[in-house]
């Protein structure tokens, strides 16, 4: 079945030669229906069944639209009233965190002053704990010179001992070189001698071992002055550990006088400084105790002038008394 509605709207095809109208299909449709009427899921939809469906359906999504609309209204309302309170939440929770920031000042500033004399006291213990320590230190400093300076000369012994040995040893061997050499030019006198007789028929093997002796003779020099030379180096190199060896100590010696020096200037300066102040403590107690003794004198004075007038007071009374009964 098929439905040509570019060509015939209102014709629907069954195939090339069978047709009906929408109006059949539909009248069929219907009564299809009506006869499988207890069997829903048998129902074959159409026309105007279609369009009441369409109509519920598009019903149905304005209906969740609307829903929609007001879930969002009343999603809005409910995140403004969340925001108003979190506001409200953070001014309460500033003006708490601007009093626990205050407490904490006065806290801190307190913590301040009781550290402060804490320091102090540290302070006061730990200039006496290093003074301590370095009398220590000068005591052991000394102790180790000591122990260095002996070191050194038992190693100073030692190296002189090596070295007779070293010598003793060459001299050794020298002399066992002198006699292998006494020995070998005896062989080869008599060598000489004995191949004189022979010397017209070996005359070629003669020529050929002087060519090989030749040759020894030159590897052998060779030997000896690479020898020789390699003993130069190592003098050398001796000679110059040495010299590195005594630069450093003398450096080491010039450091330890220059500290010396600065420390002797250290405890010139406070021997000093302590002098002075005992001097002015004592100008000081001078001055306090001239002071008080010119208070006393000038408070007895005092004493002694009003005393006198008193006394002048009551004589002049006395006059008066007089000079009244003569009146009388």
């Amino acid at each position: 079945m098929s439905m040509m509605a570019h060509q015939y709207p209102s014709w629907i095809f069954i195939n090339e030669r069978k047709f009906i109208t929408r109006e059949q299909l539909n009248s069929l449709l219907k009564d299809y229906n009506i006869f499988y009427e207890n069997q829903k899921n048998l129902h074959i939809l159409y026309g105007q069944e279609k369009e009441k469906k369409r109509k519920e359906k598009k019903r149905k999504e304005k209906k969740r639209k609307e829903k929609k609309r007001k879930e969002k209204k009343r999603k809005e309302k409910k995140r403004k009233e969340k925001k108003r309170k979190e506001k409200k939440r953070k001014e309460k929770k500033r003006k708490e965190k601007k009093r626990k920031e205050k407490k904490r000042k006065e806290k801190k500033r307190k913590e301040k002053k009781r550290k402060e004399k804490k320091r102090k006291e540290k302070k006061r213990k730990e200039k006496k704990r290093k003074e301590k320590k370095r009398k220590e230190k000068k005591r052991k400093e000394k102790k180790r010179k000591e122990k260095k300076r002996k070191e050194k000369k038992r190693k100073e012994k030692k190296r002189k001992e090596k070295k007779r040995k070293e010598k003793k040893r060459k001299e050794k061997k020298r002399k066992e070189k002198k006699r292998k050499e006494k020995k070998r030019k005896e062989k080869k006198r008599k060598e000489k001698k004995r191949k004189e007789k022979k010397r017209k028929e070996k005359k070629r093997k003669e020529k050929k071992r002087k060519e090989k002796k030749r040759k020894e003779k030159k590897r052998k020099e060779k030997k000896r002055k690479e020898k020789k030379r390699k003993e130069k180096k190592r003098k050398e190199k001796k000679r110059k550990e040495k010299k590195r060896k005594e630069k450093k100590r003398k450096e080491k010696k010039r450091k330890e006088k220059k500290r010396k020096e600065k420390k002797r200037k250290e405890k010139k300066r406070k021997e000093k400084k302590r002098k002075e102040k005992k001097r002015k403590e004592k100008k000081r107690k001078e001055k306090k105790r001239k002071e008080k003794k010119r208070k006393e004198k000038k408070r007895k004075e005092k004493k002694r002038k009003e005393k006198k007038r008193k006394e002048r007071k009551k004589e002049r009374k006395k006059e008066r008394k007089k000079e009244r009964k003569k009146v009388k």
